[in-house]
């Protein structure tokens, strides 16, 4: 009876009638046992109200959506930057290759000087150029620019030769092989024996 004089407050009398007691209640909200357990959990805290739940899911799903969005933008960049070097790389490559080209490499070697640039033989820089030049002429193999080689077989202008002995021949045939492997970059230390 107690609790019933707690519900009712000033309503309650003694010998109270079930309609007055429904008429006291009517203005009253009145929760089940359930429903008063979970009031009393989001007062204290162990419960989140649906509005406020669903305003949290919200926001998280937005935040979601631009994390997903950054994601895709940084992929987007990574692949970019590394277009950009690749690019970039090729770039040069196009670079050396043209100044080895118009310093006077054979076009079958300059693949071979870039690989040597990149090699740290031939230097890059401001005197590349010219460090190609110098590389191309202690290595002429790789030179399209070979000197031209003159040699004075002892042949006259007829065409008939000097003539003489077999030891004057042999003196003119070495040096002829000696102007070839010089002009060939070939060299050759004949020792005194």
């Amino acid at each position: 009876m107690e609790s019933l004089k707690k519900i009712l407050g000033s309503s309650f009398h003694e010998g109270i009638t079930l309609e007055e007691v429904d008429k006291a209640l009517a203005d009253k909200k009145i929760v089940s046992n359930e429903e008063y357990a979970i009031l009393e959990k989001k007062q204290s805290g162990g419960y989140v109200d649906v509005d406020k739940f669903n305003k949290l899911q919200e926001k998280l799903n937005g935040v979601d959506k631009e994390y997903k969005d950054y994601r895709e933008s940084v992929k987007d960049f990574d692949t970019i930057k590394s277009e950009r070097d690749t690019l970039k790389s090729e770039k040069e490559t196009s670079q050396l290759r043209e100044t080895i080209r118009k310093s006077g490499c054979k076009e079958e070697f300059i693949d071979y000087l870039v690989f040597q640039t990149t090699a740290g033989k031939i230097q890059k820089g401001e005197q590349f150029e010219q460090n190609v030049k110098s590389f191309l002429k202690e290595n002429k193999q790789y030179s399209n620019q070979s000197p031209k080689l003159v040699i004075n077989t002892g042949a006259g202008g007829d065409g008939k030769g000097k003539g003489g002995s077999a030891e004057d021949e042999k003196e003119r045939n070495a040096s002829i092989n000696s102007k070839l492997r010089e002009a060939a970059g070939i060299k050759v230390d004949i020792g005194n024996e």
